[in-house]
């Protein structure tokens, strides 16, 4: 029964978008008739407003709202159209938060819908973009949402968890509950479906009803909550505690759209009876399930055949109005028309000489402004390829600076560092043989890393064996009995170019550096993904972690100022998330 699952995921995730605030008091009526889910009276209600008498913000609104009724009765193609209309509107009105209800609307649309996957994905940008300028904690929430779903449906249960619980934090910051409980839902499913852990399901989903407890105020939305609670039961074979929140969930008053939620309803309490073995039960609420889905086959049909009667009864009364007029009117029209014929052929015989001959005049000079423009793109396109090739070269120039001036700074700093330190002993004269031997012994070794500086490209580790086994050998030399390296790939059968191997090695060893030293870990895993020609790099810990209020640039001991330019450097981007004693994860996207 995952299918359940889903449908309630589904549920939580779209089911906080806020509307657009009505502009017009003949919108009050229809905002009550959608948050009753009575759409089909939301519909009839709008199609009396003359639209043509509304102003052009006005207008924005009417179509959202019918676009979201629409939506309701499953007429996705027709509300995805006039949600687009609204946005528009919207858009010209300058009214940024209309906009992004518009584009929730359309995300809630495109998510029942297969194969739009790639508007979506336009849509989660605009959210993103939005996000960033605005700080909107509704538009974070559902870009988190969305990103948590992609997840949760690739099966990546760590990484789908990790966005949700982000819609925690946005509701404690913001006060609202109903994004918490929706996180805490969400991880749940994760739990209850991906990873099988039925305890940890429950755990998150009682978090869940116990913070709708402290402010009810949406009766479904427990009913949603009771049920997922009956379902991990289920999956847990306790079957008694499972049939007693199914009946807290069908015992729950719920306002609108109810024959769709007891059809769910009856499905889970007829498999819970079936699994439990009692078959007079699970036949009598199957029975259930078929009479509510008659039921509401029959009233959709009903309303269809209603809307096909006064369609075919308006039309009919058009067309014999049409041909009343066109009878009383065709005698006086016929001389008219005579008249009006001969005129007009003289009149489009002249006008058509002359277009021609201005038609003949202006392909001429066309094609010669056509020639002019394609030498001056050739000429244009010339002179950018010039500067690229520039750009290009200055760029990489600098990229190998600044890398090996990073070497030196990783490689031969410590050990000048305390060459300098032996120097002074002798020079304040508490020298003695070891301290010299020491002395000689660092030149001998800045040496040797001053040659393997040079020698980096030909003869390193990386060189020879690869990024992959490189980390690897390095986290089997680190690991102690009391901090564990793992590490995991996926998609690296092949090489990569051997100086972006060299910069990803360093920045990998220096966050192991920084576990080491800072985080009091016993567990690191450094996971290596190559998805879609972009290097996904995650390093994470169980460690102290820190603040989410810390922020990197105020700790350079820890060097992650460092480390995210050495990222920028080669287009990539590096996030950091962490919470005290819950360990810090790092996620690193570079283009390959």
């Amino acid at each position: 029964m995952i299918l359940n699952y889903r449908l309630f995921f589904f549920i939580l995730c779209i089911g906080f978008c806020l509307s657009v605030n009505a502009q017009h008091q003949n919108f009050e009526e229809i905002v009550v008739f959608i948050d009753d889910e009575e759409p089909y009276k939301a519909i009839q209600k709008l199609e009396d407003i003359n639209i043509d008498h509304l102003s052009s913000y006005d207008k924005a609104t009417y179509y959202y709202y019918l676009a979201e009724a629409e939506s309701n009765v499953g007429k996705f193609d027709e509300a995805f159209a006039h949600t687009l209309l609204s946005k528009k509107l919207f858009t010209q009105e300058d009214a940024p938060s209309d906009v992004l209800d518009c584009n929730l609307l359309l995300i809630s649309i495109l998510d029942v819908q297969d194969g739009y996957d790639f508007k979506a994905k336009n849509l989660e940008e605009e959210l993103r973009t939005y996000v960033n300028q605005q700080k909107d904690p509704k538009a974070a929430f559902t870009l988190n949402t969305r990103i948590g779903s992609r997840y949760l449906d690739n099966d990546l249960p760590q990484k789908a968890i990790l966005f949700f619980l982000k819609n925690d934090s946005i509701g404690k910051t913001h006060k609202n509950k109903r994004f918490s409980i929706s996180a805490y839902a969400n991880v749940s499913t994760v739990y209850s479906l991906l990873k099988k852990d039925f305890d940890s399901a429950l755990f998150y989903n009682k978090k869940a009803i116990k913070i709708y407890n402290e402010n009810p105020n949406d009766t479904k939305l427990l009913s949603y909550l009771y049920n997922n609670q009956a379902r991990i039961h289920q999956s847990k074979q306790n079957y008694k505690d499972a049939l007693a929140y199914y009946q807290k969930a069908d015992s729950i008053e719920i306002k609108g759209n109810i024959g769709a939620t007891k059809r769910i309803y009856y499905a889970n309490l007829s498999s819970l009876y079936e699994s439990m073995g009692d078959y007079k039960n699970a036949y009598n609420y199957l029975k259930k399930e078929k009479i509510i889905n008659d039921s509401i086959e029959q009233s959709e049909q009903n309303i269809a055949l209603s809307d096909i009667q006064t369609k075919y009864e308006t039309e009919k009364k058009e067309k014999e109005n049409i041909l009343l007029k066109t009878d009383l009117k065709k005698k006086k029209q016929t001389q008219f028309i005579l008249w009006l014929g001969i005129i007009s052929s003289i009149i489009i015989g002249t006008t058509i000489s002359l277009l021609i001959a201005k038609n003949a005049k202006k392909k001429r000079l066309l094609n010669k402004q056509e020639q002019k423009i394609k030498i001056q793109e050739i000429e244009q396109g010339l002179k950018e390829q010039e500067l690229n090739s520039i750009d290009a070269l200055i760029a990489g120039q600098e990229k190998e600076r600044q890398r090996l001036a990073e070497n030196l700074h990783d490689n031969l700093g410590a050990t000048l560092a305390a060459l300098k330190l032996n120097i002074q002993h002798i020079k304040t004269g508490e020298s003695n043989s070891k301290s010299i031997n020491n002395s000689i012994e660092l030149i001998n070794d800045a040496y040797d890393k001053v040659r393997s500086i040079a020698h980096e490209k030909s003869t390193g580790v990386i060189a020879k064996n690869g990024l992959l086994p490189a980390i690897k050998d390095m986290a089997k030399r680190i690991s102690t009995n009391n901090f564990t390296v793992t590490v995991e790939d996926y998609g690296l059968e092949n090489r990569l170019e051997n100086t972006l191997e060299i910069r990803i090695f360093r920045i990998i060893q220096e966050l192991l550096t920084n576990i080491i030293k800072h985080a009091n870990a016993t567990e690191a895993t450094v996971s290596l993904t190559n998805h879609n020609s972009t290097l996904n790099i995650i390093v994470e810990d169980n460690g102290k972690g820190f603040d989410e209020k810390f922020t990197y640039s105020q700790n350079k001991g820890m060097g992650l100022s460092s480390i995210e330019k050495r990222v920028e450097n080669i287009g990539g981007t590096l996030e950091v998330d962490s919470f005290p004693n819950k360990g810090t994860s790092i996620i690193i996207n570079l283009p390959l």
